[in-house]
């Protein structure tokens, strides 16, 4: 190979390292922004977890607390927003739950389906405790 055609390849092969290293950091920030957008939409519609999900199955209003984990926020595939959280502060009384805007514009924020711990379940089925 010639000189000329060496400085070439390594031009080439520079240039393309460049822009896949410039694309994988856009790629972080965009994600990282998009989270901070998640967040955000369930901190403005936290309520939404008790009001909506938590107090029908908390009959005996044994619920006092809720907390979320700002960390498991993260989009689903069909467009909405899953987290995790727990009550009382106590860990092993955990949910799941999702936010959908059936809007799409992040306007009108109401709760997807939710699942809770067996844990939580006996803790607000039980009358005693």
């Amino acid at each position: 190979m010639s000189k000329k055609r060496k400085i070439t390849l390594l031009t080439v092969l520079a240039i393309i390292l460049v822009i896949v290293i410039g694309g994988i950091g856009m790629k972080m920030r965009l994600d990282a922004t998009e989270k901070e957008k998640m967040v955000t939409v369930v901190k403005a519609n936290k309520h939404l977890i008790y009001d909506d999900f938590l107090s029908d199955i908390d009959k005996y209003h044994k619920i006092n607390s809720v907390q979320v984990d700002y960390s498991t926020v993260k989009a689903n595939p069909m467009g909405g927003i899953d987290v995790k959280g727990y009550v009382n502060k106590n860990t092993s009384l955990s949910f799941q739950t999702g936010f959908d805007s059936p809007d799409g514009d992040g306007t009108d924020v109401e709760l997807s389906a939710s699942v809770f711990s067996k844990k939580l379940d006996d803790f607000v089925s039980n009358k005693g405790e």
